[in-house]
């Protein structure tokens, strides 16, 4: 069996995917997936007997559709190509490694995802992945896009800890500098914002300011409302800079929401990157 760990948890769920076993821990299953967390303790499902080994045993059969899910532990079903695509779905849950092989392989992890109400999980993790397809390609937008993900937040460090990430020295740099550049502009703007309150005497709006400022998970969504505010109070200027580090430079996102807004409540979308400071050479026709 491919057994997932958790420090201080025991496995007790047994996943029986086309033939390979999973051990992993129902905590972790729900934390990650709205699926499971109906799923698992649903009022039709019969409680495994105190005996059991795993207190949740279940097996993936087909439907009419052709597509496969997971039922309570019955007949042998025929396996499949999708044992990889779910082993990576469980790391994407256990924040493990993984590497994505081919455009067919994305397809079905996200359609499996999908299934088990687990894309913003899958979506925290993929961009990692897929950022060395981009590099492959050569494919500005997508690399650009990808970049912009990766860099996007000041406290969480998972993504560019991956080590696929470090071990590319190339794009190791454009991600590093591209960090460092985002903390730049955050740090001109809020020493901007003060300047401004302090040089007008408005010792009122620095107080309020600096109570934001010094929140230790401030983030986008703080210069959302810090914006709100100054908008009220007309401080163009503050105003005109903030709009700069709140500005969503994605272009493939389709959900409409800005930094400080939804999945990005703690991501900055402002990153830039240049088409000259793209980890290739432009100029070569055949690579």
């Amino acid at each position: 069996p491919i057994i997932f760990k958790s420090p201080g948890l025991k496995p007790d769920v047994r996943l029986t995917v086309f033939g390979q076993v999973f051990h992993v821990h129902s905590i972790i299953l729900k934390l990650h997936s709205n699926f499971f967390r109906k799923f698992l303790d649903s009022a039709d499902k019969v409680a495994a007997p105190a005996s059991a080994s795993f207190q949740y045993d279940y097996v993936s059969v087909f439907d009419a559709d052709g597509d496969w899910g997971l039922e309570p532990t019955a007949a042998k079903v025929p396996q499949a190509r999708e044992i990889e695509p779910f082993r990576k779905l469980l790391c994407s849950m256990y924040t493990r490694p993984y590497v994505i092989n081919d455009v067919v392989e994305l397809l079905t992890l996200v359609r499996l995802a999908d299934y088990y109400c687990a894309l913003p999980n899958l979506s925290g993790t993929i961009t990692g992945q897929i950022i060395f397809a981009a590099k492959k390609l050569r494919h500005p937008i997508l690399f650009r896009e990808c970049f912009i993900h990766l860099v996007s937040s000041l406290h969480d460090f998972y993504s560019l800890s991956l080590p696929a990430l470090r071990n590319d020295k190339d794009l190791w740099l454009v991600l590093t500098e591209g960090k460092s550049s985002l903390r730049k502009k955050i740090l001109q703007t809020q020493h901007f914002v003060l300047m401004m309150c302090l040089d007008r005497h408005l010792e009122e709006d620095l107080r309020l300011v600096m109570a934001y400022f010094r929140k230790p998970e401030y983030c986008s969504s703080g210069f959302r409302q810090l914006l709100a505010i100054l908008d009220k109070k007309k401080h163009f200027r503050a105003i005109e800079s903030i709009e700069e580090v709140l500005q969503n430079n994605l272009v493939l996102d389709q959900t409409n929401f800005g930094a400080g807004e939804g999945p990005y409540t703690k991501r900055y979308l402002c990153a830039e990157l240049a088409d000259d400071d793209m980890p290739w050479d432009a100029a070569e026709s055949d690579w």
